[in-house]
């Protein structure tokens, strides 16, 4: 119980990047050129930084979509050939680009949902991944996506999923699910985020990948 508990609070002293972000977020000084990547908890920064005179260089499509209609961000975005991909929701209705719609639906979800483990973060319990909402999700996700490498491949571009954190309506959280998606899907890559891993690796006891 007590390495349970201790589970809990990482997980949700995890759950800090919007408050970082709102109260740091500040902190860039008007008319500098900032470089913002595609990680997650970069993507939570374009709304600290629509009122400011800035350069912003990035790879990452949230941040283009945030940012790309405001005249007073000088936006460069940079080329690549590798599409990184937050793959799969289990959700049977529309998923918004624009985050507080999206946090909406989420939510909505959240209060009808038998899987909500941890409410802060939204953490889903371990039996999640085997539930029969994931599996089916799952089913369709992977239709999708072989028919989104095919593409992508088309274009010269290489199509990464990458692993999620263990948060309710999330796919793509343990190890089983990139075994299946890479002897199914042909010209597919993986994108390993640490950090995910290592929450999932928690929730779902994964202790080889934690020592």
């Amino acid at each position: 119980m007590n390495k349970l508990k201790r589970q809990i609070k990482i997980i949700e002293e995890l759950d800090q990047k919007g408050y970082l972000l709102k109260t740091r977020g500040g902190g860039v000084l008007r008319n500098n050129r900032i470089i913002i990547d595609s990680g997650s908890t970069t993507s939570f920064l374009p709304r600290y930084l629509k009122d400011m005179n800035l350069t912003v260089l990035t790879n990452s499509l949230i941040v283009v979509h945030e940012l790309s209609w405001l005249e007073n961000i000088n936006l460069i975005v940079s080329g690549g050939e590798i599409l990184v991909l937050h793959a799969g929701y289990t959700l049977d209705g529309p998923v918004f680009t624009e985050s507080t719609k999206r946090k909406k639906v989420l939510e909505e979800y959240e209060k009808q949902s038998s899987f909500l483990w941890l409410k802060k973060g939204s953490i889903c319990k371990p039996g999640y991944v085997f539930s029969d909402e994931y599996k089916i999700h799952m089913e369709e996700t992977l239709k999708n996506l072989k028919e989104a490498a095919n593409i992508c491949m088309d274009k010269g571009i290489r199509l990464a999923v990458e692993n999620l954190n263990p948060r309710l309506t999330y796919l793509f959280q343990i190890p089983e699910d990139f075994i299946r998606l890479t002897k199914e899907i042909d010209n597919i890559f993986i994108c390993v985020d640490i950090g995910h891993l290592w929450i999932s690796a928690l929730v779902q006891k994964l202790y080889f990948l934690i020592k």
